[in-house]
């Protein structure tokens, strides 16, 4: 889940962060949905987004993961919580 203050950066940063996911071959087995938006969008003054990625492999998952920070690293009011299930 991305999480931000400011919704217009927010939208941006998940959609960058999904299509370069999507582009990369490394990621091709993996399932990824989203962007898209929770049942409540906004939670005390921090707008939401979600996506949800599934892949049998643990060690692509965190490879993701470090790939969804880098993306991070441009966009500095949005923060992104993850949840291996």
């Amino acid at each position: 889940m991305f999480s931000s203050i400011r919704e217009e950066e927010l939208n941006k940063c998940a959609t960058a962060i999904v299509n370069t996911l999507k582009s990369d071959n490394i990621f091709k087995k993996s399932v990824i949905i989203g962007p898209t938006d929770p049942s409540v969008v906004k939670v005390k003054d921090y707008y939401r987004k979600l996506v949800y990625i599934k892949n049998a492999n643990y060690d692509i998952l965190l490879d993701i993961q470090k790939k969804i920070e880098e993306g991070l690293g441009s966009y500095r009011n949005v923060g992104a919580v993850y949840d291996f299930n």
